[in-house]
């Protein structure tokens, strides 16, 4: 799965990226570190199929349209590419309403007996890449108010985060460049849009471990993702 990740760009080198304006008054900062858990939800980049050239910040943790509470215990932070144009809270999503989660890595932990090691990863090149998104938007009755949500997709593990997420064997779905634009075109078939879910190349990415308390730094601090080794794992690797 995906629960943790990072977004270490600044405004103007998201908008070379992505060929977008990013208004002063929206608000973004990037994060070195950011969490689902947190609470309030953190409001996060996202470019959706609604507003492609537009930088927007939601919510992670889909809310349904269809839900009675702004309550994020749908679990729905991430959502499983297997069967997804099937699942109440992201059959409609999967059809009408994508988006790219810009991000510059990710975290995940490795089991070893009863101790854990997380694992900062990325792609090779440090480059800001696209995970693969849903989102939707919900209105409470009562106040009017509109919340904009998202999920990022996950698949099945590649050879490298194999390796890493040893027990689940997921990883979010990355967009290869070439295909971010076909990923927020709605009006392909829902085949074709589901076919874009695939892993990304292990060759591709590259990942080491970092310290146990990472998430204590803060989500602004580059200790968060400094290497970090542990004697214990050498002969493992």
């Amino acid at each position: 799965m995906c629960y943790h990740y990072s977004l270490k760009a600044e405004t103007r080198e998201l908008e070379r990226r992505y060929l977008i304006e990013i208004e002063d008054s929206l608000g973004f900062d990037p994060f070195v570190h950011v969490s689902c858990f947190v609470k309030p939800s953190p409001l996060l980049p996202v470019i959706t199929n609604e507003k492609p050239r537009t930088l927007q910040l939601f919510k992670w943790g889909l809310i349904p349209f269809w839900a009675k509470e702004q309550d994020l215990s749908y679990n729905t932070a991430n959502a499983k590419m297997e069967g997804i144009e099937s699942k109440p809270s992201w059959r409609l999503p999967i059809r009408s309403k994508r988006c790219l989660v810009p991000a510059t890595g990710f975290f995940e932990w490795r089991h070893i007996g009863k101790d854990k090691y997380p694992y900062f990863i990325s792609l090779n090149d440090k480059q800001v890449f696209s995970m693969a998104g849903i989102w939707d938007s919900w209105i409470c009755k009562d106040t009017g108010e509109i919340v904009n949500s998202f999920s990022l997709i996950t698949a099945s593990a590649n050879s490298l985060m194999e390796k890493i997420h040893n027990t689940k064997k997921r990883m979010p779905v990355i967009l290869s460049r070439q295909d971010e634009e076909s990923w927020l075109n709605i009006d392909i078939e829902i085949q074709e849009a589901l076919a874009l879910l695939k892993q990304y190349p292990s060759v591709e990415m590259k990942a080491h471990t970092i310290r146990k308390d990472f998430f204590r730094l803060g989500g602004n601090s580059l200790d968060v993702v400094e290497a970090f080794e542990y004697p214990e794992l050498v002969l493992l690797n």
